[in-house]
């Protein structure tokens, strides 16, 4: 008689999908040897890029509105996207960072401040640094493109772990995933909160109550942010007029829009344009 056949299979838990999948795209990868003095102390994270840290010795400070994160040896941090910083050098400081861009991040509720992960041994993480910034200083095809993304998922994962815990149903997660992305592609023009509504089932205030429960910013001001993100990253990398990278970022009035941008930078457009380094 012939052996019974049998036939198994097993469904992934959607809330691992969605941060075993997490987009990456770098932005820039670096290394810093005895660094202590930061010259251009303020930066709002331009395009909404993720930062992580790994200090091999020495220190430094990083000053956040709610709070202060001391970057030390032993650990790897992470520091989420759209955070008005302020760095201090407090010991000359070697060290390496990563900055990458992240839409599923974005879409994770309360992930506001930075998150520190203590390292057993500082070694394997060193060495994995060290050869994530050789390969792309060398990256000549996709075995390097996709070993450098495999390499930052794998520092990433304690991290995907701990912020895990906080992952939205996967039907909000889904409905903000769209707002965001909506709020994004419209940085443009000047519409209004309700034009949101749309993705939700809530009524205008229920929808700006849950949207700052859930990411800790009422909308008007996450629209702000990502405009001034914006403008950050045009005034940086391309030789475009403050005058249309107003208009790209929703600012008709040049003016207020230098009064808005040096609010949350600290600095005029222009200064910013000559200064800023990372």
């Amino acid at each position: 008689m012939a052996a019974e056949q049998k036939n198994s299979f097993f469904k992934p838990n959607n809330e691992w999908n969605q941060l075993a999948d997490v987009d990456i795209k770098v932005v820039r990868i670096g290394f810093a040897e005895d660094f202590l003095n930061w010259t251009f102390e303020h930066s709002c994270s331009e395009e909404g890029f993720y930062r992580l840290y790994f200090a091999v010795h020495g220190s430094f400070r990083i000053i956040y509105p709610d709070g202060v994160c001391v970057i030390d040896p032993g650990n790897l941090y992470l520091i989420p996207c759209d955070m008005l910083l302020k760095y201090e050098g407090i010991t000359p400081c070697t060290h390496y960072w990563i900055h990458f861009a992240s839409n599923q991040l974005k879409t994770i509720p309360h992930f506001n401040e930075p998150v520190r992960f203590p390292l057993k041994k500082m070694e394997p993480v060193e060495k994995k640094m060290r050869m994530i910034l050789k390969r792309i200083k060398d990256c000549s095809g996709l075995s390097s493109a996709v070993f450098i993304r495999n390499s930052i998922m794998e520092l990433l994962v304690p991290f995907l772990e701990e912020l895990s815990g906080r992952l939205p149903g996967k039907g909000m997660y889904e409905e903000y995933a769209k707002i965001l992305n909506y709020i994004d592609t419209n940085l443009h023009r000047n519409f209004p909160i309700s034009e949101l509504n749309v993705f939700s089932k809530l009524d205008k205030d229920e929808f700006s109550a849950d949207f700052r429960r859930v990411f800790g910013l009422p909308p008007k001001q996450y629209i702000t942010m990502r405009r001034i993100n914006r403008a950050q990253y045009l005034l940086r990398e391309t030789d475009l007029p403050i005058k249309e990278i107003a208009s790209q970022c929703g600012y008709k009035d040049e003016f207020f829009f230098h009064r808005i941008f040096r609010k949350y930078t600290k600095s005029p457009p222009a200064y910013y344009r000559k200064h800023f380094i990372f």
